[in-house]
């Protein structure tokens, strides 16, 4: 497998106004012979959606209700893996607007295609958060890493979507951490470290010290 087996789908998060970020993110992709799909997600303010679920995170006392960009943020997943299970195919690598590829990441990609288990179900290409984590050397640069945060750029197979709507359905938590917690124990989860992508605004996220 190869990066061209896999069809790469660019989430767009869009802010209150139409902003220059989903053009950035365009350009960056076309920069990087990258073709997107391109999914609108939801800006929950203009939306007028509000929270009314504690938020469910790591404060058992907290009840101030999950806020709107993360609310935001699940939803506009919660599209995208719709989008996905109404297409044909295997391989879907989904990719926020704002990520940001390293040098090389191609022909580094491409090996670590061959390193990871071919029945893996998420292949983290960007991620955060790995530092503390239990990790366990596969081949190469790809570690089995329990698990790693953010979504801004991972590899799925079509056999997990399902399990991801279910598990997205109720939530008081961000949608990564809602399947960290919820689905990916029972997938096959791998990891690229160092990373492939960062976030562009986000760009001192914690990654593995290798």
């Amino acid at each position: 497998m190869t990066v061209e087996d896999i069809q790469p789908i660019m989430l767009y998060l869009p802010e209150a106004d139409f902003s220059e970020r989903m053009e950035l993110g365009r350009q960056h992709f076309r920069e990087n012979g990258l073709n997107m799909h391109e999914v609108w997600g939801v800006h929950s303010d203009n939306f007028g959606i509000r929270g009314t679920h504690p938020y469910l995170g790591d404060d058992p006392n907290r009840t101030i209700p999950q806020g709107q960009k993360d609310i935001g943020s699940v939803l506009s997943h919660y599209i995208i893996y719709n989008v996905i299970n109404a297409m044909s195919g295997e391989y879907f690598w989904i990719t926020e607007d704002d990520a940001r590829f390293v040098d090389g990441w191609r022909e580094k990609l491409n090996q670590a295609l061959q390193d990871v288990p071919q029945d893996f179900d998420v292949f983290f290409t960007g991620s955060c958060c790995t530092c503390n984590l239990q990790k366990k050397h596969i081949a190469g640069s790809i570690f089995e890493v329990k698990y790693p945060l953010c979504g801004h750029s991972y590899i799925v197979h079509k056999r997990a979507i399902g399990l991801f709507l279910s598990t997205q359905r109720d939530t008081g938590i961000p949608t990564d951490i809602q399947l960290k917690q919820k689905a990916f124990s029972h997938l096959k989860v791998f990891t690229i470290l160092p990373r492939l992508a960062g976030q562009q605004q986000y760009n001192n996220m914690p990654e593995l010290e290798i």
